[in-house]
């Protein structure tokens, strides 16, 4: 199947989202360490960072902010960098949260 970074982003956002509607983010600073949590998540293998790589097409991380010394640097900066093209507004999200909240009290 491989890694998708489109369903990839739907499915982040949608999962930050449920975390906001249950409380577990509720300050910007948890919605970074969520995103980098999930980065980690996905490069548990060899195997996923080498397919994140293929789908970013990230073989040049001469502008990545960290010095990235393997494999699993590279897939992470450039997936933390394609998050970032996303914008993940915290504001933005916290509203949906607060909309599907008050649905769900109707």
């Amino acid at each position: 199947m491989g890694f998708n970074i489109n369903r990839y982003i739907t499915d982040l956002r949608e999962e930050i989202i449920d975390a906001m509607v249950s409380e577990d983010i509720t300050e910007e600073y948890e919605l970074d360490d969520w995103i980098n949590q999930d980065i980690d998540n996905q490069l548990i293998y060899y195997s996923d960072s080498i397919e994140i790589i293929d789908e970013l097409g990230a073989y040049d991380w001469s502008s990545f902010d960290l010095e990235c010394t393997n494999i699993s640097q590279v897939a992470y900066c450039a997936l933390l960098e394609e998050i970032h093209e996303y914008d993940f507004d915290f504001d933005e999200l916290i509203e949906e949260a607060k909309e599907l909240m008050e649905e769900d009290e109707e």
